[in-house]
């Protein structure tokens, strides 16, 4: 996911995410897996979401990009009940 550059830290990308969480349960999705670039790895961590592997880049030759899957999905997949946070 990216944003403009000029509406970086005002909570904009974190709103979005939310959005397609609760968009994407709302479907029925059990699992939603994202190929994040690596620098933004620390974002999505703080969203709870955690790295299931790594897949080649599809932009830049012998780079790799983490899988991740967010946390209350990951919680159902597993069987677990997760407070709402979202």
């Amino acid at each position: 996911m990216f944003v403009d550059p000029s509406t970086k830290r005002i909570g904009l990308k974190g709103k979005l995410l939310r959005r397609i969480l609760r968009r994407a349960s709302a479907l029925g999705a059990v699992a939603l897996e994202r190929y994040a670039d690596p620098a933004a790895v620390p974002f999505y961590e703080h969203y709870g979401h955690e790295i299931i592997g790594q897949v080649p880049s599809r932009s830049i030759p012998g780079r790799f990009s983490p899988k991740m899957l967010s946390p209350k999905m990951r919680a159902s997949l597993l069987g677990l009940e997760l407070p709402e946070v979202l």
